[in-house]
């Protein structure tokens, strides 16, 4: 005797749900992936722009490190007693108002690590360091209570390149990459490049930044 339609649905009901499931989750995966890379490839940089000294970008060489990393923001420091960092370990000071930081170069050497996005007090510091060219750089703003949200931007030329606002910038200059690119909305930031020693007598009440794995892709 045949199966009704309803004696059909009734055995058969459910056997496709984890099948139709696991489609939906490949097609949005697919899509995520043609999103991405729509997103760098169609970016102005391959496609031979003008940058600042009117000679086209793609003249450079291929970009190396396609791909935004976001900065590490506002990541814990230590009390000075706390922290193991040997006394000629070279540091990056800053100091706001009365209120000192160091942050170890080391912790910016790899990948994801080489910018952080900080408050001393409310004032916005981004420290940003680049290990092809020994750069340090630090930047605020004009927002108070509020970090910046500089990101790395990859590489071009041997030089690291800052993402802010959708626009890219050397890190060792501030200086955008488009000939239409507006000017980087951060300003520099004095700091000091010394000894952890050198540091610790000069600001014995501050607290250092030793190094965090965090990393992101930005969204």
């Amino acid at each position: 005797m045949d199966a009704s339609p309803v004696d059909y649905v009734r055995t058969h009901r459910g056997t496709r749900g984890p099948w139709r499931t696991v489609l939906l989750l490949l097609v949005a995966i697919v899509a995520l992936l043609m999103l991405a890379s729509a997103y760098v490839f169609m970016d102005p940089i391959y496609w031979g722009v003008k940058n600042t000294t009117g000679e086209p970008v793609d003249s450079w060489g291929t970009y190396s490190t396609p791909f935004l990393i976001s900065g590490i923001d506002r990541p814990a420091a230590l009390p000075q007693a706390g922290a193991a960092v040997e006394d000629d370990a070279p540091v990056v000071g800053v100091e706001v108002e009365g209120q000192s930081r160091a942050y170890v170069l080391a912790a910016f050497r790899g990948p994801g690590k080489h910018i952080v996005n900080d408050l001393l007090g409310d004032v916005p510091v981004s420290i940003t360091y680049c290990d092809l060219c020994d750069s340090v750089k630090v930047f605020t703003g004009e927002a108070k209570g509020v970090s910046l949200r500089l990101n790395q931007g990859g590489r071009l030329k041997g030089r690291m390149l800052l993402h802010f606002h959708g626009n890219f910038y050397f890190q060792d200059t501030g200086q955008p990459i488009g000939l239409q690119s507006p000017p980087l909305p951060c300003r520099p930031f004095p700091f000091e490049r010394c000894s952890w020693k050198e540091w610790r007598i000069a600001h014995p009440q501050g607290d250092v930044y030793v190094g965090n794995s965090g990393t992101g892709q930005v969204q």
